[in-house]
């Protein structure tokens, strides 16, 4: 166990290394009132207070491996945030409608992202897929419309995995996991259990997954190794 946060939250986001982090935003209610805003930083024992963001995040993508530099998209939102270690700065409009709980996790680079599925404001699940580099563009749909999926892959956004999730079929998580590499989803290996709402970490060819629902909330780990052909 490590030192606990300040604020009690979920549906937060992340980079940073094992002693060197940041938390960022995810719902927090201390008082009633709900926030979507609030950071902080672990350095390897205990947690301090930073610069809240400027938009609401919660379930949101994040690009980007330090603590210092690093971007979280949607999620609440039709924009993204780009993190210098000091400061936040608002990115373009991504132009589309805004959306909820999408795939949560590591998701490419700081400054090239992928944000995938998600749900719209009435409830409508997503199969829309898109890069963001400052700018935003499309790239090909995921093959089923999911929202609280898992995600990892820290490179950039032509290589990241999307797992779990929840489905119009499946209201408590599915064991489905995708692979986007350079313009193309392919069917991967599933997860070990169907669930929802468990981010990921690590980059694409060995991810790291803890936590999720089905039904009751779990403490399950998943690691995730590419067989790589020869």
């Amino acid at each position: 166990a490590g030192g606990n946060l300040n604020l009690e939250s979920h549906g937060t986001q992340g980079a940073g290394s094992q002693t060197s982090c940041i938390k960022i935003a995810g719902d927090t209610d201390m008082d009633g009132t709900r926030n979507f805003v609030e950071c902080e930083q672990y350095d390897g024992s205990s947690w301090t207070s930073t610069t809240n963001t400027s938009l609401n995040h919660s379930e949101a993508a994040v690009g980007g491996t330090s603590k210092d530099n690093c971007t979280v998209a949607l999620g609440g939102e039709t924009k993204a945030e780009t993190w210098n270690g000091s400061s936040w700065s608002t990115g373009s409009d991504n132009s589309t409608t805004r959306r909820d709980a999408v795939a949560s996790g590591q998701s490419g680079g700081s400054g090239d992202m992928m944000v995938c599925g998600g749900k719209t404001t009435d409830g409508t699940l997503q199969t829309t897929v898109q890069k963001y580099d400052d700018t935003w563009s499309a790239l090909a749909s995921q093959p089923v419309a999911t929202k609280a999926q898992g995600a990892f892959g820290n490179t950039n956004s032509a290589d990241v995995i999307v797992f779990g999730g929840e489905t119009a079929s499946a209201g408590n998580g599915v064991a489905n996991t995708y692979e986007f590499n350079n313009g193309a989803w392919t069917t991967g290996n599933s997860l070990t259990r169907a669930r929802r709402n468990a981010g990921g970490t690590g980059p694409s060819g060995n991810g790291l997954t803890g936590g999720g629902y089905d039904g009751s909330y779990r403490n399950y780990t998943d690691t995730f190794s590419r067989t790589v052909s020869t």
